[in-house]
């Protein structure tokens, strides 16, 4: 059962740490993609 529950618990860790970075490429590539509609956030 423990096994079983540690098992989950990586699974989750694994699909959160996927999220993130595919939200981290997303935000790259609009910003490469229209870098003056993000003028503040480089400044």
């Amino acid at each position: 059962m423990l096994l079983l529950i540690a098992l989950a618990n990586a699974h989750l860790f694994r699909m959160v740490e996927f999220a993130a970075l595919l939200g981290t490429w997303a935000a790259r590539r609009r910003l490469l993609e229209d870098p003056a509609r993000h003028r503040n956030l480089l400044r």
